[in-house]
């Protein structure tokens, strides 16, 4: 009942979307990490590192950055989570 009244809701906002051949990787993550960052600066952000199959260096640098994000806005942060899935061997 606490968490309810902190906004913390337990039905996830799912978004599905079809693949493309040319798909590299995909971006799970809570609303935490999309809340201040664009689909295009995430990207930016990951794909140097996916490039040297580093995903946990890119996760790293994608939480610094929504933390960031938060911070430059806010006094709060909220929970961020962020796992990237290779589709790619």
């Amino acid at each position: 009942m606490i968490a309810k009244k902190a906004g913390v809701i337990a039905e996830p906002e799912i978004i599905q979307t079809d693949s493309k051949d040319d798909d590299q990787f995909i971006v799970i993550g809570s609303d935490g990490l999309f809340e201040f960052l664009a689909n295009e600066k995430i990207m930016n952000l990951v794909v140097p590192y996916f490039l040297r199959k580093e995903l946990k260096e890119a996760c790293d640098v994608l939480v610094k950055a929504a933390v960031q994000s938060w911070k430059d806005v806010s006094e709060m942060i909220d929970d961020i989570t962020c796992v990237i899935v290779s589709l790619k061997k």
